[in-house]
């Protein structure tokens, strides 16, 4: 099976909507994907939420987990680490984060992001 590399853009945030929400299109349409945050200089909460609803439609899609590749810019990294972006994506729940931090909240038919027909119509769109 082919493994499908996803180049995060180098900013995870409102500028680079476009690009964050093709990435999140890939990440739950590729059986089997790396999260590849090489060229991240800068992420913020809307790029995080934008890919952890991704990584959780995969879930529900019944995709193997993705692998990931850090960023090599150190403060892009050091944010992701703070709130377990990486764990996100490897394992799926963050066990120990800092004051910020990634966590899954309960689906309900409400939540946009967590809704499944709600979710399609984003990454079609």
């Amino acid at each position: 099976m082919i493994t499908h590399r996803l180049r995060l853009p180098a900013r995870l945030d409102g500028q680079f909507a476009k690009g964050l929400i093709e990435c999140a299109r890939d990440l739950v349409q590729q059986s089997e994907a790396v999260v590849d945050a090489s060229a991240v200089r800068f992420a913020g909460p809307f790029g995080v939420v934008t890919l952890g609803a991704a990584l959780l439609r995969r879930e529900l899609a019944g995709l193997s987990r993705p692998s990931y590749i850090a960023p090599e810019d150190s403060e892009a990294e050091r944010f992701l680490e703070e709130v377990g972006f990486r764990e996100m994506v490897e394992h799926g729940r963050v066990q120990d984060a800092g004051t910020l931090r990634m966590k899954r909240l309960s689906a309900s038919s409400l939540d946009p992001w967590t809704s499944p027909k709600s979710m399609d119509r984003v990454l079609d769109s």
